[in-house]
C-alpha cells in the first residue's frame, strides 16, 4: 500500500500496520528495520509500552503470555480503507489476541497524507462488557548520524529525566539543541531516556538534507532509544504511560500509570511526522 504527493512517498504494509519507508528527496526517513541491531521498524505499543521478564502475566488468577510491547507489532492487520488519500487498517480481538489480552477490542490505524506531513491516528474501541485497562506508545525509528545530527525542543530549557521508572527518580537536563551522540551515552546509562511531562509539543530530527518533525502534543510523555551508535537510527517515542512493568506478575495493577477505558468507548489519540 502507498499514499503519495509531490512532496512524501508512504509505504505501509498489513504486518503490524506499520510505515515501511518515507521518502522525501529520494531519501528514506524511517529506519527499515533491516540493521543488525533490531528487527523492528515503528511499532504500536498496545495495551502494554514493555514487558514482563517471564513474557507471562497474571490477571484475575488466570495467567497469560505476552509478548514485548504487546498484540499489534506482531498481528497481521486487515485493510478496511484504501484510497488515494488515506489508508485505514484494523485488529479485532480474536481467539489469539484473548489468550494474551482477555478483552474484546477493535484497534485502527490510520494513515493520510497534508503535503510535507503524514498525520497517523489510532481509534482503539472497548467491545466487551467490562472495562478494559491498558497503556499505549509508539516507536517509530528513524535514519540518523550521531556524530553529525542533533534534537531540537521547541520549549523547555530543561526537562527531567527519569533515571528509575519505578521510584520515578529524575535528574534535570538541559535541552533546546541536544547532539544526538550525547543521547546515546546516556541511552547506555538509563537503557531508554525517557522525559517526564514536557512543555514541549514537538522534536525535531534535524539532519544534514533534512528536518523531521514529530508533533506528539497528545501524548504525555517522550523516550529516546537506540542499541548503540553503530545502529544508524534514533527511536523517538511518544507514549501516554510510564509503565516499570518488567518484575511484575500483573501489568494492569493499580500501581502502573494505566487508562481504563468503558464498555463501548473509544480512546483517539493522533501525531504527526513532517519533514522538510
Amino acid at each position: 500500500m502507498k499514499l503519495k504527493n509531490n512532496v512524501l512517498e508512504l509505504n505501509l504494509t498489513t504486518k503490524a500496520g506499520e510505515m515501511t519507508s518515507l521518502f522525501y528527496k529520494g531519501a528514506n526517513v524511517l529506519y527499515d528495520g533491516t540493521g543488525e541491531y533490531w528487527s523492528g521498524k515503528n511499532p504500536t505499543l498496545f495495551p502494554i509500552i514493555s514487558s514482563p521478564n517471564t513474557k507471562e502475566y497474571v490477571l484475575d488468577g488466570v495467567t497469560y503470555p505476552i509478548k514485548n510491547h504487546g498484540l499489534i507489532r506482531y498481528a497481521e492487520l486487515d485493510c478496511i480503507k484504501e484510497d488515494a488519500n488515506e489508508v485505514t487498517m484494523e485488529l479485532k480481538a480474536d481467539e489469539n489476541t484473548l489468550k494474551q489480552y482477555p478483552f474484546i477490542f477493535n484497534y485502527q490505524i490510520s494513515y493520510r497524507l497534508e503535503g510535507n506531513k503524514v498525520i497517523i491516528s489510532y481509534a482503539i474501541r472497548n467491545d466487551d462488557e467490562k472495562v478494559m485497562p491498558f497503556t499505549f506508545g509508539i516507536h517509530p525509528g528513524f535514519v540518523c548520524n550521531f556524530n553529525e545530527d542533533r534534537m531540537v525542543f521547541d520549549k523547555d530549557e530543561t526537562a527531567q529525566v527519569l533515571t528509575n521508572p519505578t521510584t520515578k527518580d529524575s535528574i534535570e537536563m538541559k535541552l533546546g539543541e541536544y547532539q544526538l551522540t550525547d543521547f546515546v551515552e546516556d541511552i547506555a546509562k538509563y537503557h531508554t531516556v525517557i522525559f517526564k511531562p514536557l512543555k514541549t509539543t514537538t522534536y525535531e530530527l534535524v539532519r544534514k538534507d533534512y528536518t523531521v518533525k514529530i508533533d506528539a502534543k497528545e501524548f504525555k510523555y517522550l523516550a529516546m532509544w537506540t542499541p548503540n551508535r553503530n545502529s544508524g537510527f534514533m527511536c523517538i517515542e511518544p507514549w501516554c504511560s510510564i509503565d516499570d512493568i518488567k518484575n511484575t506478575t500483573n501489568p494492569f495493577g493499580d500501581e502502573f500509570e494505566l487508562h481504563y477505558l468503558k464498555s463501548g468507548e473509544t480512546f483517539n489519540i493522533s501525531y504527526s511526522i513532517e519533514v522538510e
